[in-house]
């Protein structure tokens, strides 16, 4: 299988945990353990911020909210480690969250969680749908945080892709490509949309649709962030892994052959 870009085709999720709503994201407040969590968890430090949600826990107001911070931690956590307790004490915590008490920006963080508790239980579909709510659902997401839940939304179908029959697999990789298309259509510096674009079409076994796309996303990789760095290295594994040796089967061309094209065009578009 390819790799893929922040999340890897039927693999986990690997980019960088979002960062959590704060009030004051840089300047935490060291009495305020809440706000104290909030702040190391998105500079990654998990446990200090699990430690800082418990301490928080102990007013009766602050609890819903600590527990969702440690269920993100625990979530970040699971990640590195693969420790089941991890995953575990994510649940309990989401679990017992009153989501009522939350405010606005927290419940689109709960949604996260649940979702990617969902993916890590196994249940990518489930997974997908919830993802898919935040989304459609109005919340209002950074481009950063939009892109994140979106490829947390793609890998879940992916993974949800491969237990379905043959006849099954093309509709899920459409609907990839068809939610793919329209968010570069709003967004055209969406690097998760131009990798997506080309890795579901190439699940869907339109492999000239997948390396057009490919070539498309690499000359408008400049526009993300990173000047395109990170996606062009992803549909570069994307391509030469994946993309190639399907293709060269289908136009009965050696894969070098088709290598070469790709050297060829890399070098054209780049600096």
């Amino acid at each position: 299988m390819p790799a893929g870009r922040l999340a890897r085709l039927g693999a986990t999720p690997d980019f960088h945990h979002g960062p959590l709503a704060a009030g004051a994201a840089s300047a935490a407040d060291p009495k305020d353990p809440l706000a104290r969590a909030r702040l190391l968890y998105n500079q990654g430090q998990f446990e200090p911020a699990i430690a800082a949600a418990e301490e928080g826990r102990r007013v009766p107001a602050l609890a819903d909210a600590a527990d969702l911070i440690a269920a993100r931690a625990y979530l970040e956590r699971f990640r590195e480690t693969a420790a089941p307790d991890d995953l575990t004490a994510a649940r309990v915590r989401l679990r017992r969250i009153t989501p009522d008490r939350l405010g606005v920006r927290e419940r689109a963080e709960y949604l996260v969680g649940l979702g990617e508790t969902l993916f890590f239980d196994e249940a990518a579909g489930a997974a997908a749908r919830v993802f898919e709510s935040v989304l459609t659902g109005g919340a209002v997401l950074t481009p950063d945080a939009r892109e994140r839940i979106l490829d947390w939304w793609a890998s879940a179908l992916d993974r949800d892709a491969r237990n379905r029959s043959d006849d099954e697999r093309p509709d899920v990789y459409r609907t990839i490509r068809d939610r793919m298309q329209a968010e570069l259509g709003a967004n055209a510096t969406s690097a998760t949309s131009s990798y997506w674009l080309s890795a579901a079409a190439w699940g869907q076994g339109d492999h000239q649709a997948a390396w057009d796309a490919a070539q498309a996303g690499w000359v408008r990789a400049p526009l993300a962030a990173d000047r395109g760095a990170a996606l062009r290295g992803d549909l570069d594994r994307l391509v030469l892994r994946a993309i190639i040796p399907e293709r060269a089967r289908a136009l009965a061309q050696a894969p070098a052959s088709l290598e070469i094209e790709w050297e060829s065009f890399k070098e054209r578009w780049s600096r």
